[in-house]
C-alpha cells in the first residue's frame, strides 16, 4: 500500500517516454531580440492610444464609437453603397492613428511578450485592436482609390499585409489567427483595388510580388507549436499550475491557495506536470518535420483529439511513440493542452492555415489575371495561359491531399472565378460568394476593370513626418 502511489507515478511516466525537445530553443528565442527603433509595436501602440483618445472625444460629444465601427463594417461589406458620413469623419479624426499604423508597417520586426516569461496569464493587449486598425486602413485605401490615387491606396493595403506579419508575434496560435484576420482585410482590399481601371499592369505586377513576399514571411505552423510548448511549460512552472492542469480545482472550496500544496502532491503521484510536457514533446517530435508541408506531400494524419498526429515515413527516434499509440494517449489523456496555454485546437489551426494558403494562391492568380486583362482586354480562357508570362507555375490546391491545381473558369459575361475546393474538399463549381461558409469553395470572383466614382474626402497624407 505504501508503494502504490509511487508505482502509480512510475506507470504514468512509463506510458509517455521522455524525448528531447525537437528544436533549438536558444535559436528560437534569439528571434525575440528586437531593437526599439525596429519594433513595429512601438507605432502600433501609438496608433491604439490615438484611436482611444479620439474615441473619448467622440463620447464626450455624445457620439458612439460602437456605432462608427459598425458603420465601418457595413461600409466594407457594401463598398458600392454610399457610406455613413460618420465613417469619413472618423477617418479624418484619425489621421495620426493611420500615420502611426503606416509607420509600424514599414518596420522590419515586431516584439511581442517574451517567451522566457510568457504564460497563460499574459495579456496580448495590442492584438485586440489590430483588426480595427486594419479596417480603418482599408477604408482609407478605398478613399484614395476613389480619388484616383492608386499608388497611395496600394500603400494602405500593403500596410495591412505588413501588419498581418507583425501580428503573428509572438509565435503562438492565437496570434497566428489575428494575423490571418488582418491579412484577410488586406486581401479583400486588394481584390477591390485590382478592379479599378486606373490600376495598370505595372501596378499589378508589383502588387503580386508584394503579396508573394509577405506570404513567404508568414509564421510557419511548427513555430506556432514550438511557441505553444514554451508558453505551456512556463504556465506549468507557476505556483498555481495545478489549477491550470485541473481547472475544476480552482473553484469552490479548493480555490483557497492553502490547497495548492496538496494539489501539487496529488498531481505528483500521477506524474504531473511531467507527463503533460512529455506528451507535448512527443507531439512536436511527431509532426515538426512535416506539418509545414503541403497536404499532398504529407503522410496521412491520424484522427486525434485537439492535436495533429501524422504517420511517420521515417524510423522512430529513441523513445518516440508510434503515431497511433501517440494519438491514443493524447485522445484518452485527461490533461487537455488547451487548459493551461493560450492556445486553440491545433487541427483547427492546421485547417485555417491551409485555407489561408488557398486564399493567397487565389489572390496571386487573380492579380495575374487582372494583369493579363490589361495586356489582352480579356481574362485568360484557361488558367494555363498565365504560364510563363504571368506565373511561373499554377499552384496546387492546398486543401487537397493530391496534387491538383487551383481551379479557374472564365464565364460568359467575361468575368472569371478562381477557387480551391475549400474545407469540405468538394468542388462546388466556384461557389465563393457564401461569406463565412466553410463548406463552400474558397476563392474570389475576378471582375473586369471598372471606373470608380471620385470621392469627396481627401486621403490622409501618410508620408508626413
Amino acid at each position: 500500500m505504501l508503494a502504490s502511489p509511487f508505482l502509480t507515478r512510475w506507470y504514468c511516466l512509463w506510458q509517455v517516454p521522455d524525448v528531447a525537445l525537437p528544436f533549438d530553443e536558444a535559436e528560437f528565442l534569439r528571434g525575440e531580440e528586437v531593437a526599439e527603433e525596429d519594433d513595429a509595436y512601438v507605432n502600433y501602440h501609438a496608433a491604439i492610444r490615438s484611436v482611444v483618445a479620439n474615441g473619448s472625444k467622440w463620447v464626450a460629444t455624445g457620439k458612439s464609437t460602437a456605432d462608427v465601427w459598425s458603420a465601418i463594417e457595413e461600409a466594407l461589406n457594401n463598398q458600392d453603397q454610399p457610406r455613413d458620413p460618420q465613417v469619413d469623419q472618423w477617418v479624418r479624426d484619425n489621421g495620426e492613428t493611420l500615420h502611426q499604423y503606416r509607420l509600424g508597417g514599414e518596420k522590419p520586426l515586431a516584439k511581442g511578450p517574451a517567451f522566457r516569461t510568457m504564460d497563460a496569464n499574459t495579456l496580448l493587449t495590442a492584438h485586440n485592436d489590430l483588426r480595427k486598425l486594419a479596417q480603418l486602413a482599408r477604408i482609407q485605401g478605398l478613399i484614395c482609390e476613389a480619388g484616383g490615387d492608386i499608388d497611395t491606396a496600394w500603400q494602405w493595403h500593403r500596410a495591412n499585409l505588413q501588419c498581418a506579419r507583425h501580428a503573428e508575434t509572438p509565435k503562438i496560435a492565437i496570434c497566428r489567427f489575428v494575423g490571418m484576420a488582418v491579412r484577410s482585410q488586406a486581401s479583400y482590399g486588394i481584390v477591390r483595388w485590382s478592379e479599378s481601371s486606373a490600376v495598370t499592369a505595372g501596378h499589378l505586377r508589383s502588387a503580386r510580388k508584394d503579396v508573394q513576399i509577405e506570404a513567404a514571411r508568414r509564421t510557419v505552423q511548427s513555430d506556432c507549436s514550438f511557441g505553444e510548448y514554451l508558453v505551456g511549460r512556463n504556465t506549468l512552472n507557476r505556483k498555481d499550475a495545478p489549477n491550470h492542469l485541473l481547472p475544476a480545482w480552482n473553484r469552490g472550496l479548493t480555490a483557497d491557495p492553502a490547497w495548492l500544496p496538496l494539489k501539487r502532491i496529488g498531481l505528483w503521484f500521477v506524474g504531473q506536470p511531467e507527463v503533460t510536457l512529455r506528451l507535448q514533446r512527443q507531439l512536436l517530435l511527431n509532426n515538426c518535420n512535416s506539418i509545414n508541408l503541403p497536404l499532398y506531400r504529407r503522410a496521412a494524419a491520424i484522427p486525434c483529439d485537439a492535436a495533429v498526429v501524422i504517420e511517420t515515413r521515417e524510423s522512430l527516434a529513441r523513445g518516440q511513440l508510434e503515431p497511433r499509440a501517440l494519438a491514443s494517449v493524447q485522445t484518452n489523456s485527461p490533461w487537455r493542452l488547451g487548459e493551461y496555454a493560450p492556445s486553440v485546437s491545433m487541427p483547427m489551426l492546421d485547417e485555417s492555415i491551409r485555407r489561408e494558403d488557398a486564399r493567397l494562391f487565389a489572390l496571386t492568380i487573380l492579380l495575374a489575371c487582372q494583369e493579363y486583362y490589361r495586356d489582352h482586354a480579356e481574362f485568360p480562357a484557361a488558367i494555363k495561359d498565365l504560364v510563363p508570362d504571368y506565373l511561373d507555375a499554377i499552384p496546387f490546391d492546398p486543401m487537397l491531399a493530391t496534387a491538383v491545381p487551383m481551379q479557374y473558369r472564365r464565364d460568359t459575361d467575361g468575368n472569371a472565378v478562381v477557387w480551391s475546393v475549400g474545407q469540405n474538399q468538394i468542388d462546388d463549381g466556384g461557389d465563393v460568394n457564401a461569406l463565412g461558409r466553410l463548406d463552400k469553395d474558397t476563392g474570389y470572383r475576378i471582375v473586369s476593370p471598372l471606373v470608380r466614382m471620385p470621392s469627396a474626402l481627401e486621403p490622409v497624407n501618410i508620408l508626413r513626418r
